[in-house]
């Protein structure tokens, strides 16, 4: 399973077109003082960026107005840009660049989850999620296609059986299935926990870091302990340090690169949800050079919102690079993530 930035969407994430927007707004600098220094109006990004520049000073002439340069940058071209992740990788070379706009990402991202339909209401007795709220989203969709016909002792045989590669920041499917599994078969936190170390999950570009299911010391869903709050300007930067750009994103040595491609061709079946088919992002999954023998697993896709036209080359594109044969590929472009799982149910079946 492929998921991209739609299919966090159904639950408030943003669009890469909205998550720009955002980082327009959140980089915008102002002038401060006696000397009308320009500063970031976002004060955690300032808080964050003035730690980089003290550990920085001691060897780096460096002055903290470059970063405060590169912010208003980042603000005033992102309505050219096509992403976030575009233009930060348009200027890899740049350091004070790269910097703020993973600091953005960060900040953006942490945010959204708190404002998500994922969030925990901390005045819920039960401290969990609203699934009331989330049965029409693919989340649902998808959890009810592990849990079918599974006694809790064979999850993590059908877990095993599953991998996802999502090129979301977000930690949305990992702090869904951990609430769902404590629902749905009564157990505690630390067994939920156990279950889902037995589902390969891949962030090639990073994402906000383990859950504090995982980790005790990890950043809650949402940021702060209440999951109404932001985090520290300590933990953005350790967040921020973990994204990745394209380019870091594709190198063998400092990736997952290998075992996706070989993950993804060796799949019995293969789901794109909320994925842009960018074309990048397809060489990361599948390599630049098509294989030599064609894929016979078929493709079931969402491309919702886009012209007919569009979709044919789309589904070109991904027979272009993949070698997945044209009567496989099933890109649906009047389905949402949710109906794509629901329109083929029974042909995603777990066996």
């Amino acid at each position: 399973m492929v998921v991209g930035a739609g299919a966090s969407q159904e639950v408030d994430l943003p669009t890469g077109y909205e998550l720009k927007k955002q980082i327009a707004e959140t980089l915008k600098t102002q002038p401060e003082g006696i000397h009308q220094q320009y500063i970031c109006k976002n004060q955690l990004i300032e808080e964050a960026l003035r730690q980089i520049f003290r550990k920085q000073a001691d060897h780096q002439q460096r002055n903290i107005n470059s970063y405060h340069s590169a912010c208003q940058k980042i603000s005033d071209a992102m309505p050219l840009a096509a992403s976030i992740d575009n233009f930060i990788d348009a200027h890899r070379e740049d350091t004070e660049i790269t910097t703020c706009g993973k600091l953005a990402i960060a900040h953006c991202i942490l945010h959204a989850e708190s404002k998500s339909k994922m969030r925990v209401n901390n005045q819920n007795a039960n401290n969990t999620i609203n699934f009331q709220g989330l049965d029409k989203t693919w989340y649902s969709s998808f959890f009810r296609l592990i849990v079918e016909g599974c006694q809790l002792k064979d999850i993590p045989e059908r877990l095993s059986k599953i991998a996802i590669i999502t090129f979301n920041y977000d930690r949305c499917i990992e702090h869904y299935l951990h609430h769902s599994f404590q629902n749905y078969y009564h157990i505690q936190p630390a067994h939920a926990t156990e279950l889902l170390a037995d589902l390969k999950i891949y962030h090639p570009y990073g994402y906000l870091g383990p859950l504090p299911l995982e980790i005790s010391s990890a950043i809650n869903f949402g940021g702060s302990a209440t999951f109404g709050g932001s985090a520290t300007n300590h933990q953005l930067i350790s967040i921020a340090q973990g994204l990745k750009t394209f380019t870091e994103g594709t190198n063998e040595e400092h990736s997952d690169i290998i075992e996706i491609r070989s993950t993804i061709r060796s799949a019995k079946r293969v789901v794109f949800l909320g994925f842009a088919f960018a074309e990048q992002n397809l060489e990361l999954l599948y390599g630049s050079n098509k294989p030599a023998t064609a894929l016979s697993s078929p493709v079931y896709a969402t491309a919702h919102g886009l012209s007919d036209s569009d979709t044919q080359v789309i589904k070109k594109d991904l027979h272009d690079i993949s070698g997945h044969q044209p009567p496989n590929i099933h890109i649906r472009n009047d389905l949402t993530c949710a109906g794509l799982l629901r329109e083929y149910g029974r042909s995603l079946k777990i066996r």
